[in-house]
C-alpha cells in the first residue's frame, strides 16, 4: 500500500514527514529535496532537526508533543538552513501501525517574480480560503476533480 504522503511528490511547497518517536525523515518530497540540495533517499532516517533545521538536537520549537491525528496546527517559522520563513501546517497521522508527523511548509520568501506577497501559492490561497481537518484535506486533495487534486 502507498503511503499517503507520496501523493504530495510532485507539489510545489516543501512536504516532509518524520516519525514522531526518532525524528528520523521518511519522506522529503521532489520539492523539498530540490531547496535543500538533495539527492532521492539522501534524508531517509535521519533527524530532521539536523537536515532541515541545522541543528545537534531537538528543536526548541518542536511542537510534536501538541499535535493531533485530524487536526492543522498553522505557524510561521524562519529557516536558518534555507534563509526564508515559511507558513507550516503540521499535523499527525497514523499509518501501518507507527505515528508520523507530516509538515507542508509554503514559502513566504518568494523570489520568483509576481510569487511576492500581492500573489501567494495556488496552494497558499486554497488553504487560507478552506478549513480542513486532516482526514477532510486528505481526501479532498486525493479525489479527482477537486480545486487540488493530487495524482
Amino acid at each position: 500500500m502507498t503511503p499517503p504522503w507520496e501523493y504530495f511528490e510532485n507539489l510545489n511547497e516543501v512536504v516532509y514527514v518524520t516519525d514522531v518517536e526518532s525524528c528520523g525523515l521518511v519522506y522529503l518530497n521532489r520539492y523539498g529535496r530540490r531547496a535543500f540540495g538533495l539527492e532521492e533517499r539522501d534524508y531517509l532516517g535521519k533527524p530532521c532537526y539536523a537536515l532541515l533545521q541545522g541543528m545537534e538536537g531537538r528543536c526548541p520549537f518542536c511542537n510534536n508533543g501538541e499535535l493531533e491525528e485530524g487536526r492543522f496546527q498553522e505557524w510561521t517559522c524562519y529557516n536558518q538552513v534555507l534563509k526564508k520563513s515559511y507558513f507550516l501546517k503540521d499535523t499527525v497521522i497514523a499509518w501501518d501501525g507507527r505515528r508520523y508527523r507530516m509538515e507542508f511548509a509554503i514559502c513566504l520568501d518568494r523570489e520568483e517574480p509576481g510569487l511576492g506577497d500581492d500573489d501567494p501559492s495556488p496552494l497558499k490561497k486554497f488553504l487560507d480560503n478552506y478549513y480542513f481537518d486532516a482526514d477532510s484535506f486528505f481526501r479532498a486533495v486525493t479525489m479527482p476533480g477537486a480545486a487540488f487534486y493530487i495524482y
